[in-house]
């Protein structure tokens, strides 16, 4: 599950660039966030996403070494990060109590295929979670919204 790294810096200097915060990448790090998009202020936060086994990997660090590889992975994005650096923290899902990590991870063609299946009730029994939603990828919305699907089904008798 993605482990998300929470980088402040003192100022949004990729702002200045013209670039908006916001990255996919083919690194480890996979998406960077600018959580503090047209909010005011001078400083910034970047979030960076490891996934998958990546995510796993960087759980095993200490909280100390997920920062610096977090650093590291951003500034490549980024360049100019750790220069205006000045703190950050993560946050394991693995070890969360109640999340625990996990995700669904479709593989290629099988969310268009699977998806109408597994959100689809059985009987009395019906589905919620990210991985019945097009939200997936362990985002809190699609829990919600499939939260909110189910009991549309439950009040219509479905």
């Amino acid at each position: 599950m993605g482990l998300p790294k929470v980088l402040q810096s003192r100022k949004r200097f990729w702002v200045n660039e013209g670039l908006t915060g916001f990255a996919t990448t083919d690194l480890p790090i996979g998406q960077v966030w600018d959580t503090t998009y047209k909010q005011p202020g001078v400083r910034g936060i970047l979030q960076a996403f490891p996934i998958s086994l990546h995510s796993r990997r960087v759980t095993e660090m200490p909280e100390k070494e997920r920062i610096s590889f977090a650093l590291e992975q951003v500034e490549s994005v980024y360049p100019g990060t750790r220069e205006n650096f000045e703190g950050g923290v993560s946050k394991c899902w693995d070890e969360d109590e109640w999340a625990r990590g996990g995700t669904a991870f479709y593989k290629p063609g099988q969310f268009s295929s699977l998806l109408p299946h597994v959100a689809r009730p059985e009987g009395r029994v019906h589905f919620a979670g990210e991985h019945t939603s097009v939200w997936i990828d362990g985002w809190m919305q699609g829990a919600l919204e499939s939260g909110n699907r189910v009991a549309r089904e439950v009040n219509a008798g479905l």
